[in-house]
């Protein structure tokens, strides 16, 4: 079966070159259709992606979100996947892998694997990627990881049930493009990675496949400063004044329950002492070093969300509303 995998970019020559080798490397039977959704580089990203054969769309909106739209318009695969231009997939039977779950089962409509770190790695990246698909530790907190959604094993892959209130925020998924059209995914402003798992569960289509074996490279924190910058602009550019409704939350502000587990979260992260606790449980459980980074990364983003709230008048109001329940 084809596959379209989808990249948007923006300024990514050095990065796309490194995703479109990993591409390339595979050996996979079907077609592989890459299309770049480029928001207007100034850089040597359209002579990267022209060199590797793929399909260039221009992208006017420039946010990454649009560009992954854009991919399910203009792809024309059996199945559909995003990648990040710093994404590198593993090995060379990446595609088999992630396939071989929607060819056995009609009932999974997607397939997702864990985040890797290499040896030449930040510190930053190996710590974020101690966790499985490289959530925050906010993140671990508010969702579940894999093992919590497995229901049986399935040789090389596990099979996993969602529900609402219990999705996995893994969100580059192996999709199957129809049944996101039939859903009307295409037409919305943009495609919001986890958004798109709360609406196929929404509609019963609640079986997913983890294949931990497949693989993905992602080393996307530098440094601190590097942490600053995307978490900022994920807020502002993935959470505040979106033009679609959101449909996946990380909290219910209209819930008092919600508002008494953020607060907890707040104090936790301030104390410095839980959380450094937790970083040496966590260095102990996986023989890792970098884990004690726990304490600085839950400070830093905790207060990073904190104060980005309270800078835009949208988070303002959501606090505000949350405290008069």
């Amino acid at each position: 079966m084809s596959i379209t995998v989808t990249i948007p970019t923006l300024n990514e020559e050095r990065n796309l070159r490194r995703c479109l080798i990993s591409i390339k490397r595979q050996k996979y039977k079907g077609r592989v259709e890459v299309i770049v959704a480029d928001g207007g580089s100034s850089d040597n990203t359209i002579a990267v992606a022209k060199e590797f054969g793929a399909t260039l769309v221009n992208n006017p909106k420039t946010d990454a979100e649009s560009g992954k739209l854009l991919g399910i318009k203009y792809g024309h695969s059996h199945y559909f996947m995003i990648l990040d231009a710093d994404m590198s997939l593993e090995g060379t039977d990446w595609f088999k892998k992630m396939v071989k779950p929607l060819e056995e089962n009609p009932e999974i409509v997607g397939s997702f694997t864990k985040f890797v770190s290499h040896p030449e790695d930040s510190a930053l990246s190996k710590f974020i990627t101690i966790d499985e698909i490289q959530r925050d530790p906010l993140f671990r907190y508010l969702t579940p990881g894999p093992n919590q959604v497995m229901v049986s094993k399935k040789g090389s892959y596990y099979l996993c049930r969602y529900k609402m209130d219990k999705i996995v925020p893994a969100g580059f998924c192996l999709y199957r493009k129809k049944q996101l059209l039939n859903l009307g995914l295409d037409k919305r402003h943009k495609f919001m990675e986890l958004d798109t798992l709360s609406i196929l569960v929404s509609h019963g289509l609640n079986m997913f496949a983890y294949v931990p074996s497949a693989g993905i490279h992602h080393p996307f924190l530098k440094d601190f400063k590097m942490l600053f910058r995307k978490r900022t602009r994920n807020l502002n550019q993935q959470f505040f004044n979106q033009p679609d409704e959101r449909q996946f939350t990380w909290v219910d502000f209209a819930k008092l329950s919600s508002i008494i587990q953020l607060t907890a979260w707040v104090l936790y992260a301030n104390s410095l002492i839980l959380p450094f606790l937790v970083g040496i449980y966590r260095t102990l459980k996986y023989k890792n070093l970098i884990a004690l980074y726990e304490p600085v990364f839950v400070w830093v983003t905790t207060n990073l969300i904190l104060f980005t709230f309270l800078k835009s008048q949208e988070g303002r109001s959501l606090i505000a509303r949350s405290w008069r329940i």
